[in-house]
């Protein structure tokens, strides 16, 4: 049996059997509007290289076989892009292992994954680098994707729906959700500029665990929130943590004072969703396909392919060619394809990655 989902605060640690939703059968979310997942058209089409696994790779099984350990959510998508590199590299064999983020670092860590399909923004640390001797590098494959089937979308930022907030920018969710160094503490409604009764009230804010030594559905979160987004500071005193989105929803939808960080898709009708800015004077947008897809949405996450550098060699000259077919017209289209809904790259985006590997 699945354990309740609890709110505590961030001193204590959460107890109980983490409750994973279910993707497939999440409340209908409430975003709205038709998803916008063609890839772009203008996109280099691939021109395929000769490419080979260096001799000795850890990656290369007795037989040939090219393993892959990957995010659990990007093995269909990596079957395609594995087929369409066989076309025009025949004899390659590969198989896919399906794990979470983590155990696709650490796999391309030990030189156990050709690369590691992985659905975290991660910046390499002292035990990476002591193991691989060399800093972690990667490329984008796709936007996170705003359909209930995912397992990775943007942030939304939701209130409840008696709430007169419409607007923030990610500076004022700093001083809302952390203890910044150089910003205040938002710690009452009535410093975003609330009046009346609001004006005195404390926030409530709430989302899943800060950081991945606690349960969570999401392990990534608090990596991506906390510390790229919002960044670095430790949570204020009074964030509540639940080990579901889900649960966050529901706290939310019942406390006229909370303010939640969630997916944004799995957001319902049964709380408000929160415009954001980029900065105290930018557009205000909503994590809808059409802004993610076109930048304007600061609180995107991507997923990525880590490769393996190992300062002073050259890169893998296999994974090379294998992210450059990822970032071809035919490799996005892929993408766009996906039933999980991720969302493909734009020609700039490609063409940022693309300069990586050259």
């Amino acid at each position: 049996m699945m354990a309740k989902s609890k709110a505590i605060r961030w001193l204590v640690v959460l107890d109980g059997i983490l409750a994973v939703t279910t993707m497939a059968t999440a409340p209908a979310n409430a975003l709205g509007g038709a998803p916008i997942r063609q890839a772009d058209a203008s996109l280099p089409s691939y021109q395929p290289q000769p490419a080979a696994p260096p001799k000795g790779a850890g990656y290369v099984m007795p037989d040939g076989t090219i393993r892959i350990v990957g995010f659990d959510d990007m093995e269909g998508m990596i079957l395609k892009l594995n087929a369409l590199f066989t076309q025009s590299h025949p004899g390659t064999k590969f198989t896919y292992v399906k794990s979470n983020s983590y155990g696709a670092l650490y796999s391309l860590m030990w030189d156990s994954t050709a690369f590691a399909p992985m659905a975290l923004d991660y910046q390499s640390n002292l035990v990476y680098t002591d193991i691989v001797h060399g800093p972690s590098f990667a490329i984008r494959v796709a936007h996170a994707s705003v359909t209930p089937a995912a397992k990775l979308s943007p942030i939304a930022v939701v209130v409840n729906k008696s709430s007169p907030i419409d607007t923030l920018s990610v500076a004022q969710l700093t001083s809302i959700f952390t203890e910044p160094v150089r910003r205040p503490v938002y710690s009452h409604w009535g410093q975003l500029g609330l009046k009346g009764e609001l004006e005195a009230q404390s926030i409530h804010p709430c989302g899943l665990p800060w950081s991945d030594h606690y349960p969570s559905q999401d392990p990534t979160f608090g990596e991506y929130v906390f510390t790229r987004k919002l960044g670095g500071g430790q949570p204020v005193v009074n964030y509540a943590m639940f080990t579901t989105y889900a649960a966050v929803l529901r706290n939310v939808a019942s406390d006229p004072l909370a303010i939640g960080l969630v997916a944004a898709n799995e957001v319902t009708s049964d709380v408000k969703l929160v415009n954001v800015t980029g900065g105290d004077l930018g557009e205000p947008s909503r994590p809808d396909a059409a802004s993610v897809q076109s930048g304007r949405y600061p609180l995107d996450r991507y997923l990525y392919l880590y490769g393996r550098l190992v300062s002073g060699k050259p890169f893998d000259p296999f994974v090379k060619e294998y992210m450059r077919m990822v970032l071809s017209k035919e490799g996005q289209r892929i993408i766009a394809e996906d039933p999980h809904g991720y969302i493909p790259l734009d020609t700039v985006e490609v063409g940022n990655d693309l300069a990586k590997l050259r």
